[in-house]
Parts: C-alpha cells; structure tokens; sequence
C-alpha cells in the first residue's frame, strides 16, 4: 500500500520501507503532452516566511515538507524568499532523498533585470541538471512534471539579481522512482505502437540508472517484414525543432530476442513526430558518425544517443514546425526459429530521454573534399551537431589561403559553408557558447583536402 505523511512519499514492500528517488546520471521534459491548469493534490511554498540563512551568499533550508533546499551566490530579500546574483542558484539538494514525488505545475513570483535569464533546470539526482526553460514571473509551467529535482538558475551578464518572492509547487505525491517518473519509454505515454504489441516490463530492464520498469514492444507481424512500419511513438510535451535543437535523444535498447541470433541483430532508427505524423531526417546508428553513437552495455542491451540536430540536418522543415513526439521504427523485429521452436521477437525500450546536461558538439560530415569552385549541392556546407541550448558560434580556418568561410541559408537553417580557393588540407574550427551558463565547446572538422 502507498503511505502519504506530511513530508515524505514512501512506498511500503512487506516491512521495507524505500525513499522515491533512485540515483544516476541526469536527464528534459515530462513524459506528459502539455497539461491543462488544475488543482494540485499537495502543494509546497517557499517565501518570505521560510528564507534562508545566508553566510557569504550560500546557505541551504529544510522546508516544512522535509525537502532540503540548497542556496548558491544568493543574498537576503526583505520582501521575498531570497535575490540571486549572476550564475546564483536555488534547487533541491542532492541530500534529499526523495524531492518532490510527482511534479505537476510550478509558478514563480520575481523579478529579475532587463537581460537575465532565470532558468528552471531538472535533475533525478540533484547533480545533473537538465535545462528546462527561461521561466516568466508568475506564469505556470509544466516543464518539470514528474521530476522530482529543480533547481532555479539565474544568468545576467549586466550583474543585476533577480528577487525571488515566492516559489509554488504543485505534487501528487505518487510515482515509482526519480527515474521512472520521468522516462519516456512508459506504456501510458506511447501514443501508437505500429504491428507491435507494447507491454510493461519488470523483468528485463536496463542495467543503467536502476531502473525498475521498461517497455516491451512484440511483433505482431509475423516471419515477414517487408511491408511493417514497426514505428513506435512516444509523446513529449508540444515543442518545436528550434527549442528541441540543443538535446539528444538516448534511450537503452534490448535487442537479443528480436530475430535469428544467427543474424546481425539491426539498429533502430529515429525520427521526430508532430501531431499527424513525422518530421526530420530518419536517421539510423552509423559507427562512422558519431552523432549517433552505440554502446553494448551487457546482458543483450545497448545504450544509444542521437544528436537532435542530426535529425533535423538540411532537413525541408522550418525550425518553428510543431514536434510532439519522438519516433522509433525497427523493422527487423521477426517471429523466427529459436532453440528448435518458432519464437516470436520483441525489444525491449528503457530510458527514454531528451537530454543536454552535458554540453558537447561534432561534425558529421563524410565528405573530407572541398572542391575549388563548386557550386550547388557539390558546395561543402559543416553538419554540425551540438547539446545545450546555443548562445554563440564562431568559426576559423586554418589557412585562409587555401579556403574562405560564408554563410548561407539552407532548407531554413543558416549553414557554414567552406569554399575551396588553393590545393592543400584545412581544418575548420568550431567555437559554441552552450548552455544556461554558456560553457565554451570547441570542435574540429576532419582535416579536409582542398582540390579541383
């Protein structure tokens, strides 16, 4: 049965009691499509009346719910919760066992300076923070359904603070663990399941993250899949290829049951959906690349992660175009002979998630020639590929001599081309501003032979 108390969710197995929070490395957005405003089962405030004590602008606080709240480059605010200087944070500390079970709105009260950012960050472990969004005073969001840690990050180059009033959340109080509430690959959030049947799993999950709970998909197709789809689609919650560009898209995948293990097993492929079907590249894993990258992990599963840019890449889409899903397809997913038997395949998905905690870029290009005087298609334009959300971009090549950089609009998105001047090799270097604190990532092309 399921103990509600003043300040903490439990779970009660036999006479074991276990804290709803399980830790690991981090993780975007709820497993719900956008929620409508509705009343909250339990409800949590920090403002005047629970401020922090502050020693040289750290500090942490207990709040009445036993939630511990930790405090970074903050100050005391006579009429509120607490101000925050530049790079300053609030957020659940990693200390909390549980967080906040079942996250289901939140509203901040502030006031910030004409250019900072107050950036909501989200974690399942409070050491890992995904970012959220850039909060506006006053205004509900669901950008942290179902996680249980958030934390409150303010950016202002200008170095003005932003004055917290007050901080509402709104929870149910139920759920699994911190990183089942919020993986995407749960039944109830599967919005199609194409000649597959989709199951709970509590068996056969991931050996990352102590995972608890996956999804089965079996084919229902039979020994032939020459005209199946096998798409699954799991909702997110309504975006844009524009807001979705700095994540990528990792999920474990158990691929040992799914046909002849005589046979290479076959790698899904990606693509995003919108409301009626899909859009971007269908991109599949390529070891050649690594935007999409593959990692046997053990016991028949792999670990995968696809940069979204690589979907999206010279794409027709306009980087406004409505996303609210990702979408999974696996054709070689075959009833077949096992042990003696006819066996029917299935896989097996297990945490899904958008993430860009960890800030990173690459090129995937395959071409390493830049031809002089190209023009058209034969033109060499970067496939660049990056996590966090982009702030700035420099380029710089190696020999201006040998090459020249512009820059020109493709299929909607402004891509950096290289045009060939004089026979020899270039590298070009790429110099991204990323995320809420703009770490600085440098990546490097291939070294390109420029040639008639």
């Amino acid at each position: 049965m399921k103990i509600v108390g003043k300040t903490k969710c439990y779970i009660v197995i036999g006479l074991t009691i276990l804290p709803l929070v399980i830790a690991g490395s981090a993780l975007l957005h709820s497993n719900n499509t956008i929620n409508p405003s509705k009343a909250s089962q339990f409800n949590a405030y920090l403002n005047i009346d629970n401020a922090p004590e502050l020693t040289a602008g750290e500090g942490a606080m207990t709040d009445e719910k036993g939630v511990r709240w930790e405090y970074h480059n903050a100050s005391d605010y006579l009429s509120g919760h607490v101000s925050l200087n530049h790079q300053g944070y609030v957020g659940v500390s990693s200390s909390t066992q549980w967080g906040y079970t079942e996250i289901d709105s939140l509203t901040v009260n502030f006031t910030a300076g004409e250019k900072g950012e107050l950036w909501l960050l989200t974690s399942i472990d409070g050491v890992n923070w995904e970012e959220g969004e850039i909060l506006t005073s006053n205004t509900e969001t669901h950008a942290a359904d179902n996680w249980r840690f958030v934390r409150f990050y303010y950016w202002d180059e200008e170095e003005n603070t932003a004055d917290i009033t007050s901080i509402h959340i709104g929870y149910g109080c139920t759920g699994v663990s911190s990183v089942d509430d919020s993986d995407l690959s749960n039944i109830s959030n599967v919005r199609k399941h194409d000649d597959l049947d989709a199951t709970e799993e509590y068996e056969n999950v991931s050996p990352r993250l102590n995972s608890t709970k996956a999804l089965r998909l079996t084919t229902t197709s039979g020994r032939s899949t020459s005209s199946t789809k096998h798409q699954t689609i799991f909702n997110i919650a309504e975006t844009t290829l524009k807001k979705l560009q700095g994540y990528k898209i990792e999920f474990d995948y158990y691929y040992a049951r799914k046909r002849d293990p005589k046979k290479a097993p076959g790698y899904p492929s990606l693509r995003m959906a919108n409301a009626t079907g899909t859009v971007g590249l269908l991109r599949s894993y390529d070891e050649n690349i690594d935007a999409f990258t593959c990692e046997d992990i053990g016991d028949g599963w792999w670990h995968m992660e696809c940069y979204i840019t690589y979907i999206m890449q010279a794409a027709e889409h306009n980087l406004n175009t409505a996303v609210t899903g990702i979408s999974l397809f696996d054709e070689a997913i075959y009833v077949h002979d096992r042990d003696g038997q006819e066996f029917t395949g299935y896989v097996i998905i297990d945490n899904l998630f958008l993430t860009n905690h960890e800030r990173s870029g690459t090129v995937s290009n395959s071409w390493t020639t830049v031809k002089i005087g190209a023009t058209g298609n034969d033109r060499y334009f970067i496939r660049e590929n990056f996590v966090g959300s982009i702030h700035e971009t420099t380029y710089s090549c190696s020999d201006t001599s040998k090459a020249t950089l512009f820059y020109e609009k493709k299929n909607n998105n402004k891509l950096c081309f290289i045009q060939g001047l004089e026979e020899g090799t270039i590298v070009v270097t790429i110099t991204y501003k990323l995320g809420y604190d703009r770490e600085t990532v440098v990546v490097h092309t291939k070294t390109l032979s420029v040639e008639y």
